[in-house]
C-alpha cells in the first residue's frame, strides 16, 4: 500500500475514534487529537519513521559513519516512544510508510545540509503538536523531549557535520545530556 493510502487509513480511523468519543486523555485533550499528533509525529513526512528512513538509506549507501550511526540510533529510540503512546492511547501503530522510499543523498555533506534544515522542520513540528495536545501530560512531555534531541542534539551535530566534509568524528560528537546511544 502506498503512502497516500496509508494516511488514508490512518484518517479513517481517526475519524471513527471521533465517532465513538474516544477513550478519554489525561487533561483536556481528546483522545482523537492525542492520537492524530502522535500519529503525524511517528508517520508524517517530517516525522521520525520519515527521519529512520533517511539516516538508513545514508547508512546503506555510505557505510557507518557519523553522525548517522548515532542519530539513527535515536530515531529507533524516539519511534519506540511515539509507539508507546499510540499503545497507551489504544490506536493502531502504523508501519512505516517511508523504509525504502527515501534516497539518500550524493554526498554526505549534501545529507548533513539537508537534515539541518530537517532538524529546524522537526523543531517546529513538535511546537505545532504539543499545543495540539496541550493537556496530555505524557505526550507532551514525549514531544518536548524529541523536540529536545532535535534542537540540542541532532541539529548541531548536522550543522557541524554540513560544515566539513558530512561526516564527524568521535570528538566532534556533541553531548546529548545521555541522549547520545542511549536516551530520548
Amino acid at each position: 500500500m502506498n503512502i497516500v493510502g496509508r494516511l488514508a487509513l490512518i484518517a479513517a480511523a481517526l475519524l471513527s475514534l471521533s465517532a465513538c468519543g474516544g477513550a478519554g486523555v489525561s487533561g483536556t485533550t481528546s483522545t482523537t487529537a492525542a492520537v492524530s499528533a502522535a500519529t503525524q509525529a511517528l508517520a508524517g513526512p517530517t516525522g521520525e519513521y520519515a527521519a529512520e528512513a533517511s539516516y538508513a538509506a545514508v547508512l546503506e549507501k555510505f557505510g557507518q559513519v557519523e553522525p548517522y550511526v548515532t542519530i539513527h540510533a535515536q530515531e529507533l529510540r524516539h519511534i519506540q516512544a511515539l509507539t508507546r503512546q499510540l499503545q497507551r492511547l489504544g490506536a493502531e501503530v502504523p508501519d512505516n510508510p517511508w523504509t525504502g522510499t527515501i534516497p539518500a543523498p550524493e554526498s554526505l555533506k549534501a545529507a548533513a545540509e539537508a537534515w539541518a534544515q530537517g532538524e529546524v522542520d522537526n523543531v517546529a513540528l513538535y511546537d505545532t503538536l504539543a499545543a495540539d495536545v496541550d493537556g496530555d501530560r505524557l505526550l507532551t512531555r514525549v514531544f518536548a523531549n524529541l523536540r529536545r534531541a532535535s534542537q540540542d542534539c541532532h541539529l548541531p551535530m548536522f550543522q557541524a557535520a554540513a560544515a566539513g566534509d558530512g561526516t564527524l568524528q568521535p570528538s566532534q560528537m556533541v553531548s546529548c545530556g545521555g541522549m547520545n546511544g542511549q536516551g530520548p
